[in-house]
């Protein structure tokens, strides 16, 4: 199952960053090298460190949002992008909320910082170094944006479950947060496979639909409700 959490390996990279521990485990590389294939090796190899510090900077938004609702939390980058992961959080819906916005937009305030760089500095001489700039411009904006889509589980469907569970009984709020996430992901399955006919995207989207449906299916039925 998509973006479940991934279990340690022997072969994961360990460090600590801004006091929170950091596991990256070997599908990380491979799924960011494979998204950045079709480029030479050079900038395929920019590519995954753009990737690499790009997530990093979008889990810390969560991470050290979570330390300061009182969470010990702990970045683990893998195939399918990465997670911070806390305990001890206080817990309430705004403050979900919050936590689940902190990522996207850290990703903004990264991009905007990068972009106001280039702006006051002018863009790199090097090739390189413009391929650096352009790929983390476009991984923290373009994937932010697309990080708030009401698609579970995606930043954007922990937002939209956690609103639509406050405004309506709480069972009918996570079957519609379902509802919509199967729905806003198959709407992009199509997009993706008309307008890029990217079969990443396209497949990524469609087992989003599928789960989110399957997730929707399996809670009505333990609830005895179809």
């Amino acid at each position: 199952m998509l973006f479940t959490n991934a279990a340690p390996t022997p072969y994961d990279l360990r460090f600590p960053l801004l006091g929170f521990p950091v596991r990256i485990t070997p599908s990380f590389w491979v799924v960011a090298l494979l998204l950045g294939a079709n480029q030479p090796l050079e900038h395929a190899v920019v590519w995954v460190a753009a990737v690499l510090v790009s997530i990093l900077v979008h889990e810390l938004g969560h991470a050290l949002l979570q330390r300061a609702f009182g969470g010990r939390a702990e970045i683990v980058l893998y195939a399918f992008g990465g997670y911070a992961s806390a305990v001890g959080v206080r817990d309430s819906w705004w403050r979900n909320v919050l936590v689940s916005l902190a990522g996207p937009f850290a990703g903004f305030f990264f991009a905007g910082i990068v972009y106001g760089v280039m702006r006051w500095v002018g863009p790199p001489d090097a090739p390189l170094g413009r391929a650096l700039v352009g790929d983390l411009l476009w991984i923290n904006v373009a994937w932010g944006v697309l990080n708030l889509a009401p698609i579970w589980p995606l930043d954007g469907g922990r937002v939209a479950r956690e609103v639509l569970t406050l405004v309506m009984k709480p069972s009918t709020g996570i079957v519609a947060s379902l509802g919509l996430s199967a729905v806003f992901a198959a709407c992009l399955a199509a997009w993706c496979y008309s307008a890029t006919r990217s079969l990443w995207n396209t497949a990524l989207f469609a087992m989003l639909a599928y789960q989110s449906y399957e997730a929707m299916q399996q809670y009505r039925a333990s609830r005895g409700s179809w």
